[in-house]
């Protein structure tokens, strides 16, 4: 699938009371908070981050012990996107990218996930973790007509790999169509009343991009 977001980030003061009176007719159809971790990996020389490509495995935190350890039977999602490309409507920016989702257990063979998506079998052997965050999310979908926008607000902490100390902390806000459901006119609108009222484009094209810059400063991603 391709997946198309815009990426915000904002101070702590910022805050909206409602998406609905951002636009008029819209409407929240979720409204829910979620704590996961996402693990990030790739090969000892960085060879998809070279490529401009990831790996991620994201759970729920609640299914973790209190070490965070990935045991093999944890359930989430393992994701594969590319670098993806930038795109303007209406003056506002957004980043399309190729995304692969499969389900699966942590432990589960990647070659056998993603057999059915078309890419090339990975081998679990030569991966190692590059990156880890603690998500604090804040995820509401929002319509319009027919027209239907996610807005996953993130508060997020960088772990380092080792210790699974907090590195970094920041915020980011991503803006997202909902595929295959439209949605230009209400995320436009949205983000427009967004900039107004205080948030401001991320600096960092992906959450990624400024794990790696604080974790592996001479990669130069």
């Amino acid at each position: 699938m391709i997946e198309e977001e815009v990426k915000l980030t904002a101070g702590d003061n910022f805050s909206i009371d409602s998406y609905e009176n951002l636009v008029d007719g819209a409407r929240i159809e979720v409204d829910r908070h979620i704590e996961t971790l996402t693990t990030y990996f790739d090969t000892s020389d960085f060879s998809m981050t070279r490529r401009r490509s990831s790996l991620r495995f994201r759970c729920n935190l609640s299914d973790l012990d209190e070490s965070m350890n990935l045991a093999e039977d944890v359930i989430g999602t393992w994701t594969i996107k590319d670098g993806g490309e930038s795109a303007t409507s209406d003056g506002v920016v957004s980043v399309k990218r190729h995304e692969i989702n499969v389900k699966g257990k942590f432990g589960d063979s990647l070659a056998e996930l993603f057999q059915r998506a078309e890419v090339r079998p990975l081998s679990r052997g030569d991966l190692s973790p590059i990156a880890r965050m603690i998500s604090r999310r804040h995820s509401t979908e929002i319509a319009l007509g027919e027209e239907r926008v996610a807005v996953d607000d993130d508060v997020a902490d960088i772990l380092s790999i080792e210790e699974n100390r907090v590195v970094h902390t920041f915020r980011e806000i991503e803006v997202e169509l909902l595929s295959d459901q439209g949605g230009l006119a209400l995320r436009n609108a949205l983000v427009s009343k967004m900039i107004e009222l205080g948030a401001r484009y991320s600096d960092s094209p992906s959450k990624l991009h400024l794990a790696l810059s604080l974790l592996h400063p001479n990669l130069g991603a």
